[in-house]
């Protein structure tokens, strides 16, 4: 079947098909070279065997439904990145430690372990540890999703990145910096990211086996 030129949706989904298959295709061609094939690669012969037989509206459709999922992943992407910004604006950048004595501020990159960090009302806890004096109303809605701040005492533990709404507490310092739980669920939002999704990596199993050439 040819392309009639006075078929508006059959024009449209050749344009379609051209402005949104070449990088489909582009990314096949990579995934050839390496080689290592994967869905980009099956799209592309999907969408090229369509088009030769001339069946331009479903080879369009073909390209829309894989740059849709492209989109989607993209969004998903976004609010990851946001999601981490977020948490490293929780993570506070100084702490206040007792030395000597004296009560001095520190860059957080210099707090040691079992150092004794305080915290007072109005400040975000700089690292993980536990109540060594003092009390404090804590929220913890950022790690734990509590609604309501939590009363800490002696003795308990309190975590990077809460918030001190009211009370000063003195804190032994157990974990800081990277260590902290703050640190552990950014770095499990940058592996999740990472990764591929399992049903990509289906789609990639499927794609490989579909296309191998026979022996």
């Amino acid at each position: 079947m040819g392309l009639d030129p006075l078929n508006l949706p059959t024009a449209l989904a050749v344009a379609s098909l051209i402005l949104g298959g070449y990088p489909i295709v582009k990314s096949a061609i990579k995934t050839l070279l390496i080689p290592d094939l994967n869905v980009d690669t099956l799209v592309s012969i999907a969408a090229i065997s369509a088009t030769v037989v001339g069946a331009y509206r479903e080879a369009a459709t073909v390209i829309f439904i894989m740059l849709l999922g492209e989109f989607l992943e993209g969004v998903t992407v976004g609010k990851t990145r946001k999601a981490i910004a977020s948490l490293i604006q929780l993570s506070p950048k100084t702490a206040w430690v007792r030395r000597e004595n004296k009560e001095v501020q520190v860059p957080i990159e210099d707090v040691k372990p079992r150092e004794v960090v305080i915290v007072k009302p109005g400040e975000r806890i700089p690292v993980d540890g536990k109540i060594i004096s003092g009390c404090a109303s804590i929220n913890q809605s950022t790690l734990t999703g509590e609604s309501i701040p939590v009363e800490k005492e002696t003795g308990d533990k309190v975590y990077c990145g809460t918030f001190n709404e009211s009370g000063s507490c003195e804190i032994e310092t157990t974990q800081v910096a990277d260590d902290t739980k703050l640190a552990q669920i950014k770095r499990l939002i940058l592996e999740a990211q990472a990764e591929k999704s399992p049903i990509q990596r289906v789609t990639d199993r499927f794609a490989r086996y579909f296309i191998r050439p026979s022996s």
